[in-house]
C-alpha cells in the first residue's frame, strides 16, 4: 500500500493519506447511499461501476473512470457477512506519469444509523 501511495501524483497521494487516517479509515453511507445498492468505487461517488453481477452474498463489479486526466479501470468482489462487508479491488490507473497498478482490500462494518459523529462523504452518501 505504501508503494502504490507513493507512486500517486502529490495532490491525490495527500487526499488519499487524509482518507486513510493512517491505517484506517472511517465513512459515513447514509441510507439514501445505501439505497443505490451500488458497490462504491471511490468516496466521493464520482466513478460509478459499470457491471455489477450479484449471487448471494457476494457482489461482483468492474468500472471504467475518466476524470481530470486519468483513467482508472479495474474490478472487485464484495462478500456480505452479517454487518461486516469485505471488498477486494484491482485496479490500474494511467495518468501523464504511467500506469499505476492498487490492489485495494477494505473491511466495512455497520455502525449504526448515526454512524457514531462521522459525516456522510460524496454526492451518493448526502441526506
Amino acid at each position: 500500500m505504501r508503494q502504490a501511495l507513493a507512486n500517486l501524483p502529490p495532490e491525490q497521494r495527500k487526499q488519499m493519506e487524509a482518507r486513510m487516517g493512517g491505517q484506517n479509515a472511517t465513512i459515513c453511507i447514509t441510507p439514501a447511499g445505501a439505497a443505490h445498492g451500488l458497490p462504491m468505487v471511490d468516496p466521493e461517488g464520482s466513478c460509478q461501476p459499470e457491471k455489477i453481477d450479484r449471487s448471494g452474498d457476494k457482489t461482483s463489479f468492474e468500472f471504467h473512470c475518466s476524470r481530470n486526466g486519468r483513467t482508472s479501470v479495474g474490478k472487485g468482489e464484495s462478500t456480505a457477512n452479517g454487518n461486516t462487508i469485505h471488498t477486494r479491488v484491482d485496479m490500474t490507473t494511467a495518468d501523464a506519469k504511467g500506469n499505476h497498478s492498487m490492489q485495494i482490500e477494505a473491511e466495512m462494518t455497520y455502525l449504526g444509523a448515526d454512524c457514531q459523529g462521522v459525516k456522510p462523504m460524496g454526492p451518493m452518501n448526502r441526506e
